[in-house]
């Protein structure tokens, strides 16, 4: 019986997790990690900039920053986007 409950709400226990989320960004030549830069945004914000996937209206997924998206995101936060070397990801990590 258990196990069936998961299964009809695989997501509850992702709605009591404190997240934190990042701007990650990556070389474009290797594809490594490189480093992040927490953000504190509202979701209702980030929203507004990215399209939630329909099983991911949370914006738990990562979801790819663009030129586009960079400029908007300036407005929210002091960041400087340098699309020549890497490329750039908004991720969600739970955090204690």
């Amino acid at each position: 019986m258990e196990i069936q409950k998961e299964k009809q709400n695989p997501n509850n226990d992702r709605k009591k997790m404190k997240i934190e989320r990042s701007i990650v960004f990556y070389d474009k030549r290797t594809e490594h990690y490189v480093g992040d830069f927490p953000i504190q945004s509202d979701l209702n914000v980030l929203k507004q900039l990215f399209t939630a996937k329909n099983d991911d209206p949370l914006l738990y997924d990562p979801y790819e920053i663009d030129e586009e998206k960079s400029e908007l995101l300036k407005h929210y936060i002091d960041f400087e986007f340098d699309f020549d070397h890497f490329y750039y990801c908004i991720e969600a990590s739970s955090i204690e």
